[in-house]
């Protein structure tokens, strides 16, 4: 959740340095005249630093002075200064201050303030945890038009939290926050078309669109089911296009999606898409590696036993096949799962896991048998269970704040 103070009022907009102390100096004057609204403002000059040197306990002073004054836009960046944290101030205080600034804004109407006390009550910060009470916070913002409420109240739907499951009620929801340019909800609709869910009939075409949508606005997993379809082709009518599958690889793993980053490194130690590269592959096999990454930690143990891109070093060999083999299960668990943690609907037809997955898996696992035959098949069999599904957790389960 960005702090709302980071919007700057469109009175500063656009201004040049004399017109800002001018305005500056009038703002004062009706601040200190008791004005909320000037009060507001002023907090919102020292916390950006516009026309003023920035001083942080300044805007907190002129943010309170407006908040106590009832100004809901005040009392939600109050909120949001003591959900982040403020010096000296205990955290568990803090969470409580910020619902309670959260709420005297949302009982005035303020949508943003309406979402964030919702978001406090679905995760039990700051107050009790209780669904029934973010059901009816994310309802009166979402009603209102905020995207991120209209979002999470999608996700409740989804995933039956606080009310009964109902697909359809969530995908009506994911719609309004996708036609104001959600790209999470543009994914989830994305996903609800590639399996045919929701009441909607499989259209791949039209999860493409959605899903390019996403992605266009720099979203990583929908990147990353782009790069697979190009990589694959003959889906949706998108033609198989490796170079354009290097640029989508590229776009999420740059974000630090782990799959992503061993596809990409995938492209460069085969040369598909990309000149061949394998010191390229071997640094994005290890970023995804580091992040738990079964298959990409196999990659890396074959790398090391085979001298491909670094010295050989079975040490090194050894240490990553460790790790595959530990993080195996986990990784075909969360293959497995038939549903999205931030309540979206699986990418069904789209592999989101890595492209051809199942195929180079087996090759892994062929190569390993040389020397580890019964660890790796091991691998081989955990990672590759439903590598083919394209079911791939996203967001953590917790909601998301909204912005």
């Amino acid at each position: 959740m960005g702090l709302m103070l980071l919007t700057m009022p469109w009175i500063l907009l656009g201004q040049d340095r004399t017109d800002i102390q001018s305005s500056f100096a009038e703002t004062m004057a009706q601040a200190k005249g008791g004005d909320p609204k000037a009060q507001n403002t002023l907090g919102l000059r020292y916390a950006k630093g516009i026309g003023v040197p920035k001083d942080e306990a300044e805007a907190l002073k002129w943010f309170r002075k407006a908040a106590d004054q009832g100004l809901a836009d005040a009392q939600n960046i109050l909120g949001n200064l003591y959900f982040h944290g403020l010096e000296g101030v205990p955290k568990d205080h803090a969470e409580a201050e910020a619902s309670k600034w959260y709420r005297k804004a949302a009982d005035q109407g303020l949508a943003q303030a309406q979402g964030n006390l919702a978001w406090m009550y679905a995760n039990g910060i700051g107050v009790p945890k209780d669904l029934a009470e973010a059901l009816k916070w994310y309802r009166k913002a979402a009603d209102q038009g905020l995207a991120q409420a209209q979002r999470n109240l999608a996700r409740m739907y989804a995933n039956g939290i606080g009310v009964p499951k109902d697909e359809a009620e969530a995908l009506k929801w994911y719609r309004k926050a996708a036609d104001q340019g959600d790209a999470i909800a543009q994914h989830n609709i994305g996903n609800a078309y590639a399996n045919g869910r929701a009441g909607v009939p499989k259209d791949l075409d039209e999860a493409v669109k959605w899903y390019r949508k996403a992605a266009d606005q720099g979203l990583a997993e929908a990147q990353k089911i782009l790069g697979n379809a190009y990589a694959n082709g003959g889906l949706a009518g998108v033609p198989k296009d490796e170079a354009e599958a290097v640029k989508w690889f590229r776009k999420a793993a740059d974000q630090g999606d782990a799959n992503a980053q061993d596809n990409l490194g995938w492209m460069y130690a085969n040369g598909i898409g990309v000149s061949k590269d394998e010191a390229q592959a071997v640094k994005w096999f290890r970023k995804a590696a580091d992040q738990g990454h079964a298959i990409a930690q196999a990659h890396l143990r074959f790398m090391y036993a085979d001298e491909v891109g670094v010295p050989k070093d079975e040490a090194e060999a050894a240490k990553w096949h460790r790790k595959a083999e530990e993080n195996a299960p986990r990784a075909a668990a969360s293959f497995n799962t038939g549903t999205r943690e931030d309540g979206g609907f699986s990418s069904g037809g789209f592999s989101s896991g890595g492209f051809s997955s199942q195929e180079r898996m087996n090759e892994a696992v062929r190569q390993a048998n040389q020397q580890l035959r019964k660890e790796q098949e091991a691998i081989g069999q955990a990672i590759g269970q439903g590598a083919d599904r394209g079911i791939d957790h996203f967001f953590p389960e917790s909601f998301r704040r909204s912005p």
